[in-house]
């Protein structure tokens, strides 16, 4: 028994060294992006950090070794508890920076807990609560009676905290879902439910030689992508091809060329890389923040877009990093201080004629490039709201009369979502990109568009 006790106090005295090795071996898988000076993969300050990373390891391995020879090599619980954290650290570190390299200099933006990797996400949950009861014993050992209950009380506060992080990160480990907005949760919804090909996009693979069906090309942002839509087919391309299919009798094959937060210029950058592929025709699916390069219009939080040093050591961007409960209430609050104070629709640049002139150029830049390949081109404008709010409608007609008086194709999904409630048709109630109930309907609507309008050149 007291071999086993020595054993035991043995591993937990070297767990800390241990921890800290593996952190370090972590940090050496990271790739600088801008400059490779040392060994073609680190620039000098990242390696700098990378060295004095492994100092700390190297003396930290002595002093444990010297103490251990000195003594028992019994430390207090606090510090075995704290040793214990550590390794569980380093661990979740190290399989972080091997799943995903670019994510092992995290550390240096403040990011110590936040990994978005599942097995890691629970791994720093555990040295969490090993940290948090270390410093629970160690405070209760110093704290003088005469602060006992300010202590209970902030004690008891804190593990609420604790139990909050633990529900909010066990639930999203397990039940990941998009929110608007770039958490862990959208993170680990990606890593489950989203498969990109060769060129990036979220679809299969195609040949560019090898069809055996009339094809059509989607591009455009997040709502071609399919934010929130678990399987490809529930899309607005996957389900517009298939109802061609069904009124054709011939096959359609459905191309994907849409990213997320991307607009008007770089979707015509994806429609020359991909007229490759010889569509038949060429859809932009257009969401009202595709002019957002002439003229701001996604709000941007200030919680993620600070430069330098502001950027590592702000309180507020260090929470949202580390902790998933942080990040479930934020997003939130978020949502609530947009429903109390939206933009109104006349300050959009939707009503300032002179950048929705210069805006619809670029989309005719499109229109042409798509033309010039031998495709038919359709503009679907797409707005879950405007059978819902009447502010959405009157920005939606002012482009859709705009648009159309510059003489460029457009397919309205005007009334598409009349009878149904706009809490049905996203995909839930953080994230208003559409579900599949919403791409139904709208594909309903651009099929039967492209059947209309262009049916004496499609699927010829």
């Amino acid at each position: 028994r007291s071999m086993t006790r020595k054993a035991t106090e043995h591993i937990v005295s070297w767990a800390m060294p241990l921890g800290l090795l593996l952190f370090v071996a972590g940090l050496s898988l990271y790739e600088s992006y801008s400059s490779r000076e040392i060994l073609g993969r680190w620039s000098y300050p990242y390696f700098a950090v990378l060295v004095l990373a492994a100092l700390c390891w190297v003396a930290l391995s002595v002093y444990v070794f010297r103490t251990e020879r000195g003594s028992s090599g019994r430390g207090s619980v606090a510090r075995r508890l704290f040793a214990l954290a550590t390794l569980f650290w380093g661990l979740a570190y190290l399989t972080g920076a091997i799943d995903s390299p670019e994510a092992a200099g995290r550390v240096l933006e403040g990011n110590l807990f936040g990994s978005s990797h599942p097995a890691a996400a629970i791994l720093e949950l555990i040295a969490l609560w090993l940290v948090f009861v270390a410093a629970v014993v160690f405070v209760a050992s110093k704290l003088p009676k005469s602060l006992q209950n300010t202590g209970l009380i902030i004690a008891t506060v804190a593990v609420l905290l604790m139990v909050g992080e633990t529900l909010v990160r066990g639930k999203t480990v397990l039940l990941p879902a998009t929110q608007g907005f770039p958490t862990h949760s959208q993170a680990l919804w990606h890593r489950r439910y989203v498969e990109l090909n060769s060129l990036g996009f979220r679809d299969i693979e195609h040949s560019a030689e090898a069809r055996g069906a009339s094809r059509l090309l989607v591009v455009g942002d997040s709502y071609t992508f399919g934010v929130g839509v678990k399987e490809i087919e529930g899309r607005f391309g996957e389900i517009t091809a298939e109802l061609l299919s069904e009124v054709d009798g011939e096959p359609w094959e459905s191309i994907n060329a849409g990213l997320g937060d991307t607009h008007t210029l770089q979707h015509i950058e994806f429609l020359e890389r991909m007229v490759a592929f010889g569509p038949d025709v060429v859809v932009l699916l257009y969401v009202f923040n595709d002019m957002d390069y002439v003229s701001p219009i996604t709000k941007r939080s200030s919680i993620l877009g600070r430069q330098g040093w502001q950027r590592v050591f702000n309180p507020g961007r260090i929470l949202f990093q580390n902790s998933y409960f942080f990040q479930a209430l934020y997003v939130r609050l978020r949502k609530i201080s947009y429903m109390r104070d939206p933009v109104p629709v006349e300050s959009t640049p939707y009503f300032d004629d002179g950048l929705l002139q210069r805006h619809l150029a670029d989309i005719e830049r499109f229109v042409g490039i798509a033309r010039e390949a031998g495709a038919s081109v359709l503009i679907v404008p797409y707005n879950l709201n405007i059978d819902f709010d009447e502010q959405s409608k009157k920005q939606y007609r002012h482009f859709f009369e705009a648009a159309g008086s510059q003489g460029l194709p457009l397919c309205s999904l005007e009334t598409a979502f009349a009878g149904e409630s706009l809490s049905g048709l996203v995909v839930n109630s953080l994230d208003g990109h559409p579900n599949v109930i919403a791409n139904r309907l709208a594909a309903a609507r651009g099929a039967k568009c492209i059947r209309e309008r262009l049916g004496g050149e499609v699927g010829s």
